[in-house]
């Protein structure tokens, strides 16, 4: 672009959006002082790359360029482009004409009143926690601020439905007891579109009075149990325990605890089988009169064999049979009736055998081979932990008699010993090995200062006198025998 010389040069250029790039123009005698470009339709004006000499005039534009200016500008807003721009201030001096006024009709135009109103967003919303019981209700009153707050409307939401349903207005019923979590939201939307929002905890409770404890229990076992009761707008003065009239067949004692003082905790202890109710009642200040409630709680009671024994000898002769019982030893006595389970263990049925009698308590062992011992074991049927008892029966031929010889006389001193267990005592039935009994039979001397006999049944005396040998055997008692020994004194001077 270049411009002749003239006192003033004013460049009338249309149009919204204007783009400049990539070159200059050139002044030909003339300032650029005394140069207007008038971009009186552009809302855009860009310059990009390009010295331009002159006065920018674009009073509806937004003005970005890059490059050179040499003169000013004048726009809506003016911004550099990424860098690379200069500006060499040279204002425009020129004179504009100055235009001819128009007359014009005035026209007045009136308004209606135009009110604006302040609009309060709700900050925050509390709500409390609280506690109703089972098929009571109750309005919620959620505290919201600031208190002026335009719109206060809030909508309700339980998370636990089962337990507490809530009404649109805020209004709550328990359900079941339990725990539920509300959410309570405002209406009102905040600026980035969200909502003040708040939970709250309701505990439901039951005006039920509850025991806990054992549904089953032993004779002679101290039971605990505990009553329990949620207060809701009242204070518990304490507790009492008592037995059901009529339902105590285990012939039971309740016993309330001193520790805690309120007496909520009591002790159980049964005499035998049967079952027996028990009851607590609990006493509150619940306007206007106090209440009282009271429950029930029943307890089986049982009395298991927990110790048996076998009874019964511990011998038997081959051929012969011998009755074993078991009996219980704890608990002594009451016990419930069980069924029991006999057997010979390892490979003792090569050995004996047993017949079990009606009541299954006793049996009848036959030994029929000799052995040093089978052993016999009695379970409780279906016992668990098991519940058994064992015992050791030696088979073979047993010791019915014991004889010594006729009273017979020795001499004073150990040369006139005799041994009697060697010579003169006999077993029966005389198939018995003697050496098999020595150590199970109990030599004894009637006088000890004229007679004495050694364990091994050896005599020896001691001074002139009579004295009584005495043999039996240790495993029945009244198996012995007897002998008078007179000893005499050989000294014939």
């Amino acid at each position: 672009m270049i411009l002749q010389a003239l006192p003033l040069t004013v460049v009338n250029i249309s149009g919204e959006n204007v783009t400049i790039s990539n070159g200059t123009n050139t002044l030909t005698g003339v300032s650029s002082k005394n140069v207007l470009y008038n971009f009186y339709e552009a809302t855009s004006f860009n310059l990009r790359g390009y010295k331009l000499y002159g006065t920018v005039l674009a009073p509806l534009a937004n003005i970005s360029f890059t490059g050179d200016i040499v003169g000013s500008f004048i726009g809506k807003s003016i911004s550099g482009y990424n860098g690379g721009h200069s500006i060499d201030l040279s204002p425009f001096t020129g004179d504009l004409p100055n235009p001819t006024p128009v007359t014009r009709e005035r026209v007045t135009i009136s308004f209606s009143p135009i009110s604006f109103e302040a609009i309060v967003k709700v900050a925050n919303i509390q709500l409390q926690d609280t506690v109703i019981r089972i098929d009571s209700e109750l309005k919620l009153l959620p505290v919201i601020t600031p208190e002026d707050a335009n719109n206060k409307e809030v909508s309700w939401l339980s998370k636990q439905s089962d337990i507490v349903s809530i009404s649109d207005t805020g209004v709550i019923r328990g359900l079941k007891a339990g725990e539920a979590t509300l959410v309570v939201t405002a209406r009102d939307v905040r600026s980035d579109g969200s909502h003040v929002f708040t939970t709250a905890k309701v505990k439901v409770v039951s005006a039920d009075l509850t025991i806990t404890g054992a549904k089953d229990a032993i004779v002679g076992e101290k039971v605990p149990f505990e009553a329990s009761y949620e207060p809701f707008d009242e204070t518990i003065i304490g507790y009492e325990w008592s037995i059901k009239p009529g339902a105590n067949s285990a012939d039971a004692t309740i016993t309330k605890n001193t520790d805690p003082s309120i007496g909520s905790k009591a002790t159980l202890l049964a005499n035998r089988s049967g079952s027996v109710t028990i009851v607590a009642t609990v006493k509150t200040d619940r306007k206007p009169n106090g209440a009282i409630y009271s429950k029930e709680h029943t307890v089986t009671i049982t009395n298991p064999v927990r110790e048996i024994q076998i009874n019964g000898n511990s011998f038997v002769n081959i051929g012969n049979e011998i009755p074993l019982n078991v009996s219980v030893v704890q608990p002594v006595e009451n016990s419930d009736p069980v069924e029991y389970v006999w057997r010979l263990e390892g490979d003792g049925s090569n050995y004996a055998t047993y017949v079990p009698t009606p009541d299954n308590k006793t049996i009848k062992l036959k030994g029929n081979v000799f052995t040093k011992s089978v052993k016999v074991k009695v379970i409780v049927k279906g016992s668990s932990p098991v519940i058994e008892a064992f015992k050791e029966i030696a088979i073979g031929v047993k010791l019915t008699n014991l004889s010594l010889p006729a009273p017979f006389k020795i001499g004073v001193g150990p040369d006139n010993f005799r041994d009697l267990f060697n010579n003169g005592l006999v077993l029966w039935p005389e198939s018995l090995i003697k050496n098999d009994f020595k150590d199970k039979l109990l030599w004894t001397s009637s006088n000890t200062a004229i007679l004495t006999v050694s364990g091994d049944g050896k005599i020896t005396g001691l001074k002139k006198g009579k004295a009584t040998i005495t043999v039996s055997y240790i495993e029945d008692p009244k198996i012995q025998a007897s002998v008078e020994v007179i000893v005499e004194n050989e000294d014939r001077y």
